[in-house]
C-alpha cells in the first residue's frame, strides 16, 4: 500500500500545487463481459490536460507479461471510448531488473502509439517509477516532480518519456510511418 500511495504522491507533486488528482482508487477491478483485469492504481488528472493513469505496484514481485498484457486491455478499452490514458508500473525495489527491463522495452515498443499533447507528438509510454524514484523529497534535484521540465507541454506523458529515459535506458524516439513510434534504447538491459 506504500508503495502505491508514495506513487500517486509523486504523481500529483509533478505539478505542484496545481496538479489535481479528481479521483483515485487503490486495488480496482474492472469486469467487462468474462474478462475480469485489476489494477493496483487508477486515477484521474484533470490539470494539465485530463488523462486516466492505470497502474500495477509490485513490492518484491517482478512485472511480468500477465501484468502488462491486462494494463494494456484496460488501456485499450480507456483509449477506445476517447479517455486518455497512461499505465504506471511501479516497484519498491531499487530498479527494475534485466528480465523487467526486457519485458518492459518490448511492451514500450508494441505500444509507442504516437499521440498528439498540446500540439506536440509524443510516444504514449508507461510511466515507470522505482523505490529511488518513490521517496525523494520534491525539492531534491532528481524527483519526479523535475522529470517534465524540459518539456511542460507535454504534461504526464513527458514524465512517462523521461522515466523511460531515467529508468529503462531509452535515448530518443522516431516517427514511424506505420505503427508505433520507433524507440531508441542504451545498448544492453541495465539501468541507464
Amino acid at each position: 500500500m506504500v508503495p502505491a500511495l508514495a506513487a500517486l504522491g509523486q504523481i500529483v507533486n509533478t505539478y505542484g500545487i496545481g496538479g489535481d488528482l479528481a479521483c483515485h482508487e487503490l486495488g480496482l477491478t474492472v469486469t467487462v463481459g468474462q474478462k475480469s483485469v485489476e489494477a493496483d492504481i487508477a486515477a484521474f488528472l484533470r490539470y494539465p490536460i485530463p488523462v486516466t493513469l492505470i497502474g500495477e505496484v509490485k513490492g518484491r514481485n517482478r512485472i511480468d507479461q500477465n501484468d502488462l498484457d491486462n494494463l494494456g486491455w484496460l488501456q485499450d478499452r480507456l483509449t477506445g471510448e476517447g479517455f486518455d490514458s497512461l499505465i504506471v508500473l511501479v516497484t519498491a525495489k531499487q530498479s527494475f531488473g534485466p528480465e523487467e527491463v526486457a519485458i518492459l522495452r518490448t511492451f514500450c515498443e508494441v505500444r509507442a502509439e504516437v499521440v498528439t499533447v498540446r500540439r506536440s507528438l509524443t510516444p504514449r509510454l508507461p510511466l515507470l517509477l522505482t523505490g529511488e524514484d518513490l521517496f525523494l523529497p520534491w525539492m531534491d534535484e532528481e524527483s519526479v516532480r523535475r522529470w517534465g521540465r524540459n518539456d511542460p507541454g507535454l504534461a504526464v506523458h513527458g514524465v512517462a518519456l523521461e522515466s523511460c529515459k531515467r529508468n529503462l535506458g531509452l535515448l530518443d524516439w522516431e516517427l514511424s510511418r506505420t505503427g508505433p513510434a520507433k524507440l531508441n534504447w542504451v545498448i544492453g538491459l541495465d539501468r541507464a
